[in-house]
């Protein structure tokens, strides 16, 4: 079986850059829409630990965000993101990174 794959580099975590850019890749990957449209989808990043974002423990939360947003564009009836952090407990680690107030306009709970 042949897996496409899509990556583009991403000159800074700005959200509107992130955004950009996922949208490019998926775009080359045929869209979200087969995969999500009608579903509730899960996303689960690496929330290894409850720390700053500049130290890059965690999926930085413009990529979350931005997946997120694409996949509701796309027709998901529902997204969540869950994780099992090695240290806290995810919600503490989204609030740390500040994930939360990315989620909360786009109706995505942690």
């Amino acid at each position: 079986m042949t897996m496409r794959v899509s990556l583009h580099r991403c000159t800074d975590y700005e959200p509107v850059v992130v955004k950009e850019t996922i949208g490019r890749m998926l775009a080359e990957l045929g869209g979200l829409e087969p995969c999500v449209s009608g579903k509730h989808v899960l996303l689960k990043p690496n929330f290894l630990a409850p720390r700053s974002v500049k130290k890059a423990v965690t999926t930085h939360p413009a990529v979350i965000a931005a997946v997120a947003e694409a996949a509701l564009e796309a027709g998901a009836r529902g997204v969540s993101v869950a994780d099992s952090p090695a240290v806290g407990k995810a919600r503490r680690v989204a609030r740390k990174i500040g994930l939360i107030e990315l989620l909360e306009p786009l109706g995505v709970e942690v």
